[in-house]
């Protein structure tokens, strides 16, 4: 290879060296670009699923605000329309309690109760919802029934019946608390309704 060739060998390698280099560079600024865009991406995210939660709990707490509200109209409902008749079915009673609260200590039980009537023999502890389920009937039958005779053992001698009542009471809902053995209280026109199939005292 002569000098002229070497010369020519020399400024190829030369060009090829160079050409890399920009093409190393590009690729080195596209790499740069994609980390960027990921990073926005990743940051626009970030942003959503932060807004996503915000909205979130704003919706959680207004439709727990909603039933909050529906269970007090219910609650204040039946509450109200039977402090003035002091009836239900053919028992009157002498004495009418909301919210009532007990707990037992040494037992390490509690009880929460959203309507009581009682008179000198008889009491019947009404649950009300806006609109009743399956589990609600449940819940009073197996547990808050049987934990009032746990709280109120001076009780011990009195008839206890069960109740639940509802603004909305689905017709499936409405047997099954029939065939508990539960009275069945429903609104219409202002007034209660009230319905009854296989009482039971508990």
């Amino acid at each position: 290879m002569n000098s002229e060739d070497t010369k020519n060998a020399i400024e190829e390698i030369w060009s090829i060296l160079r050409e890399n280099a920009v093409q190393m560079k590009e690729t080195d600024r596209q790499i740069k670009s994609t980390d960027r865009q990921i990073k926005e991406t990743d940051r626009q995210r970030k942003e959503t699923e932060r807004y996503l939660r915000e909205k979130f709990s704003e919706l959680k707490e207004y439709v727990g605000n909603i039933g909050q509200n529906n269970g007090a109209v219910a609650e204040s409902f039946f509450y109200n329309t039977l402090a003035k008749s002091m009836k239900i079915d053919e028992f009157t009673f002498d004495f009418i309690d909301a919210n009532v609260e007990r707990q037992n200590r040494r037992q390490n039980i509690k009880g929460e109760y959203d309507i009581v009537l009682y008179n000198s023999s008889v009491i019947t502890i009404v649950e009300t919802k806006y609109k009743v389920h399956p589990n609600d009937i449940k819940a009073l039958k197996e547990k808050k029934l049987p934990m009032f005779r746990r709280l109120y053992p001076d009780k011990k001698d009195f008839t206890l019946y069960g109740a639940i009542a509802g603004m909305a009471f689905p017709p499936e809902v409405k047997k099954m608390a029939l065939e508990q053995g539960l009275f069945v209280l429903t609104q219409g026109g202002g007034n209660i309704h009230v319905e009854k199939s296989n009482l039971q005292t508990f």
